[in-house]
């Protein structure tokens, strides 16, 4: 999501729903004005608590943040530069409540100026503000945040410097005020979040006041506050933002991609590529739009948050990226990928690799003629030469399905030519650099300076970054390592200066590579070479999670939304060009250097799977050899064998991650210790249950797997003891699953936090060995199909997060220790088909976020303790015996997705308007719910609801046209519905509602 200010009025996936007019039950009009309370000559706390409390009786939070945006919108609709007071027209109540919101914020702001001094240093003053809040009560924090903000809005037209940053920032205000509210006052850990969010909106509020020409409240600072602080401000705001917007859930495919998390700066080049698209009026025409720029401009960026914002509900859509060192394998890939997405009805042996690009470009002129009237987007992400795209398309284009959509991310200037060639009409947008606003934004992130230095480099950082998102990235992540002050910030100045622009990205990321220290440099060059788009998870475990983490705040790569390593493009090409040629081989390069002793001397990887050689391969020990001083990581397999020799076993010096699945005793006939860096094993450790090695002290993860086929048959009931190793952090004995109890000695491993034991079919029972494993954060038993009962002292597992006990059939009941899991956030109970009921105990489960109790089918109910789980935000369930929610259910405030297929509930809660934070709700197959409560229509956040297959479903709740947010509603086959649902609210352009039959317009299948 973008979290750059915008002058447009904040639309609802800005900021959180709120009613543009109080509904008449909840605010009557006043006969008569607030009565303003008696003043002192000098304003002091109990005059701004008297404000709050009256201002609090006559409206709530939602109507004052609606009175305050409705104030904003007419400030940005006017121009930025007017000096005008803001014109908003309001009558009677809304007069008065805005009125009294300006003298209490004015008296707010006047108690703190009595009491502050800015210049005192950031952390002074916050902790002066923290102090200060706690005087006026927590009850009275959003008020005091909202009046502070009421009264710079009536006073802007006087502010006489920085006006425009000061509106952005207030716009940032408003959006963080609407979001606060959701907070609550009681939970310790959304206390700290409420708070911080106050302070911000204060020190926002102070820094603006200091603007004012008539110096009102000067006394707050003894310079007028710049810009950058302003901006710096702002941008610490976005942050928060980041951390408090729900995650949207993906309910519909996703085919396409998700808006960058922090796209700034774009929103004017973004509609102009729209506008070049005309995908509105030109729907016959298709058309390519080729998005230009010198590497590190942000193409790709601009390209996926304009392709994030486009309704392709009527387009295939595919995407595919072809790098610079991209090979003709990776063109047939691309190929197939494109067939896949795009032409999903033309048919063709789809298990059939493409012989080669050619026979990719036959199967796409086919495809083009088969695929019907439907058009298909397509988005081509770095096109480095105009023969990549010849390499990928057929000769003529012209034969797309009409009002097709291409988008081309390049450097070369070429591709419009080619495009051309090829028969397709194309148009150019080329990126622009960014304005200096929002390249401060992406240079400081959530860092505020505070002194003349750090502003001086934060002036030279600009200057010489010229607009660049990406060197602003680099640039700004080395800043904040040395705090943006002293001679490594000099260095990068110096190194960067007097750079052509075109390859400054370039020289960023060499002067940042040679900045890393040798270990950080191999992981990078690893990622480069390898790794890139892999799990994150993966890539800690393979090249270290230090290693990771510091890349990341290097910002030399970024995780994507599903968790993937995600490098740019230049980075990369910095990266190759660093590294030695194969240096991680993969089975082609494997087989063209396997002879050539000095260059396997030079290699630092051998990644070979069994599906490369089907029918399998010996490998050669004495090429092994030739790699031992410099091989760091090592996977072969399960039909790779390594030939025995008489050699002696060599020594591994760099080795870390070790991956076998045949037969290696060749190498390691007994022992594994004298491979003293590995801290990844993933391997043969029993044979017929007896351990075969001793292992390393630094090992940190083994996944375990048994010798011999054999082994997987044998009729010991244990493995044998594990080796104590207090640096084992994570043990995977998934693939002993013949076994029926845990290891000796498993409780000395006094340092695992993962253990992992899916598929164990034959264990009855879980050890009480487990109970010692204090800082276990997740056991995984998933399949457990024999598993009948967990300790009764399972509770004393207090560092456990993460519990996964899926298809665990014979398990009937949790222990009543189970509340006592106080750390568990993730808990997987999915297909557990014989629990009946939950422990009372449950509702203690106070971290708990995410619950899966689908195909639980005899639940029969849940505790009336469950409304409890106050930290809740996704709750899967599925039975065919549950027939009420407890009265508490609407307690969970928190519950941001609910999925309840449950066969014989009748009806909801009264309390489930209560769900404030909900925004998807399926009730679909719920065919004994005849109604809904007409609190449903106060679930203001919801966006997504489905009654797919309520059968007996017969009315709808009229509230329900009321709700502002909602985008998508699922009434297919509720074949008791009596009549269309009716809205209030203006539908939107992407709200979609699929209606029953009986009820849908025969001239639409539905109403979009």
């Amino acid at each position: 999501m973008g979290c750059c200010a915008s002058k447009k009025p904040l639309t609802a996936a800005e900021s959180p729903p709120r009613p543009s007019h109080p509904p008449p039950s909840v605010h009557q009009p006043l006969r008569q004005p607030l009565p303003p309370p008696v003043q002192t000559q000098l304003p002091t706390v109990e005059n701004c608590i008297n404000f709050f409390q009256t201002i609090k009786k006559e409206a709530d939070i939602d109507y004052l943040v609606d009175l305050i945006d409705e104030k904003l919108q007419s400030l940005l609709n006017r121009s930025s530069t007017s000096s005008e007071p803001v014109s908003c027209t309001l009558k009677g109540r809304e007069n008065s409540v805005w009125s009294s919101l300006i003298q209490s914020g004015s008296i707010f702001l006047e108690v703190l100026n009595m009491n502050i001094q800015l210049e005192k240093g950031d952390e002074v003053r916050r902790q002066d503000l923290a102090r200060r809040l706690d005087d006026v009560g927590k009850v009275h924090w959003v008020f005091g945040g909202l009046s502070t903000i009421a009264f710079l809005l009536g006073e802007i037209g006087q502010v006489s410097e920085n006006q425009s940053e000061c509106i952005e920032l207030l716009s940032e205000m408003v959006k963080l005020a609407a979001y606060i509210k959701l907070l609550s006052y009681d939970k310790p850990n959304e206390e700290k979040i409420l708070r911080k969010a106050i302070i911000m909106i204060i020190e926002g509020s102070m820094m603006c006041a200091s603007q004012l020409k008539s110096r009102k409240l000067f006394s707050f600072l003894k310079d007028s506050v710049d810009s950058i602080s302003l901006i710096a401000l702002q941008s610490r705001i976005n942050q928060l933002l980041l951390g408090l917007k729900p995650e949207q859930s993906i309910v519909f495919p996703p085919w396409k991609p998700i808006h960058p998390d922090y796209a700034v700066g774009i929103q004017k080049q973004k509609q102009q590529v729209i506008k070049l698209l005309d995908m509105e009026t030109d729907k016959k025409s298709s058309l390519g739009v080729v998005i230009h720029g010198f590497g590190g401009i942000g193409k790709t960026t601009l390209a996926t948050a304009v392709i994030a914002d486009l309704d392709l509900t009527d387009y295939n859509y595919s995407g595919v990226e072809i790098k610079e060192n991209r090979s003709r394998n990776n063109i047939i890939c691309m190929q197939e990928q494109i067939l896949k997405d795009a032409f999903p009805a033309y048919t063709y042996d789809r298990n059939a690799t493409l012989r080669n690009s050619t026979d990719g470009r036959d199967h796409l002129i086919s495809a083009f003629q088969a695929n019907g009237n439907k058009p298909v987007f397509l988005f081509i992400d770095n096109a480095f030469r105009a023969e990549d795209l010849k390499d990928l398309f057929p000769k003529r284009l012209a034969g797309l399905p009409m009002g097709s959509r291409i988008v081309i991310t390049t450097r070369n200037s070429g591709v419009m030519d080619m495009l051309k060639d090829v028969g397709l009409a194309c148009r150019e947008h080329r990126v622009g650099a960014l304005p200096q606003q929002e390249a401060t934004k992406i240079l400081l992130r959530d860092f505020s300076p505070d002194n003349t230095r750090h502003k001086e480099n934060v002036r030279k950082a600009l200057q010489i970054c010229a607009g660049i998102p990406l060197v602003l990235e680099i640039v700004g992540a080395h800043l904040r390592k040395h705090n943006y002050i002293g001679d490594r910030c000099t260095q990068i100045f110096e190194s960067l200066e007097r750079v052509n622009v075109e390859i400054l990205s370039q020289r960023a990321v060499t002067f940042l590579c040679n900045e890393l220290d040798q270990s950080t440099k191999e992981a990078f060059l690893d990622i480069c070479c390898f790794f890139f788009n892999w799990s994150r998870r993966d890539v800690e475990y393979i090249v270290g999670a230090e290693e990771v983490t510091r890349l990341e705040e290097a910002a030399l790569f970024k995780t994507s939304n599903k968790n993937k390593v995600i490098v740019h493009d230049v980075i990369q090409a910095e990266g190759l060009s660093m590294s030695e040629s194969s240096r991680i081989m993969d089975m082609q390069s494997w087989l063209e250097v396997a002879g050539n002793n000095q260059r396997l001397g030079q290699i630092k990887g051998v990644w070979l799977s069994g599906k490369d050689f089907e029918s399998g391969y010996e490998l050669d020990e004495k090429h092994i050899v030739s790699m031992r001083k410099n091989l760091r990581v090592l996977a072969l397999g399960n039909k790779i064998n390594v030939s025995r020799s008489n050699q002696r076993t060599p020594k591994f010096n760099e080795l870390r991650f070790l991956c076998l699945g045949g037969d290696i005793s060749a190498l390691w006939p007994q022992n594994l210790e004298s491979l003293e860096e590995l801290a990844v094993f993933h391997g043969p450790v029993f044979k017929d249950g007896v351990t075969l090695y001793q292992l390393p002290m630094k090992l940190r993860v083994m996944k375990a797997t048994a010798q011999s086929r054999e082994s997987t048959n044998s009729q010991r009931s244990r493995p044998a003891n594990v080796i104590p190793n207090s640096s084992l952090e994570e043990l995977d004995l998934k693939e002993l699953k013949s076994f029926q109890t845990l290891p000796e000695q498993l409780d000395h491993l006094n340092g695992l936090k993962v253990l992992i034991l899916d598929e164990w079919d034959k264990m009855q029972e879980l050890s009480e060995q487990v109970n010692e494993l204090h800082s276990l954060c997740k056991l995984s038993i998933c399949g457990g199909n024999s598993l009948k009962s967990l300790p009764k002292s399972f509770g004393q597992l207090s560092s456990l997060e993460v519990l996964i006990l899926t298809s665990c059939k014979q398990l009937e009941e949790l222990p009543s220790s189970f509340g006592d899991l106080s750390s568990l956030k993730k808990l997987n109970l999915a297909e557990c088909a014989n629990i009946k009921e939950l422990p009372s105990s449950f509702g203690r489960l106070s971290s708990l976020e995410v619950s899966n109790l689908e195909k639980c089918w005899k639940l029969e109910a849940l505790p009336s303790s469950f409304g409890k789980l106050s930290q809740l935000k996704k709750l899967s369930l599925q039975s065919d015996e549950l027939k009420e929610l407890p009265s508490s259910f609407g307690k969970l405030t928190s519950l941001e997705e609910l999925k309840c297929n449950c066969l014989e509930l009748k009806e909801l809660p009264v309390t489930f308007g209560q769900l404030n934070s909900l925004t998807n709700l399926d009730l679909s197959c719920c065919v004994k719910l005849k109604t809904l409560p007409s609190t449903v229509g106060e679930l203001r956040s919801l966006k997504v609801f489905s009654l797919f297959s309520c059968f007996r479903l017969e009315d709808l709740p009229s509230q329900i046209g009321e709700l502002s947010c909602l985008t998508h509603l699922d009434l297919r086959q509720c074949h008791s519905l009596r009549e269309r649902p009716k809205f209030s609210c203006p539908r939107r352009r992407h709200q979609s509602i699929w209606l029953p039959d009986h009820l849908m317009d025969r001239n639409s299948s539905s109403s979009n």
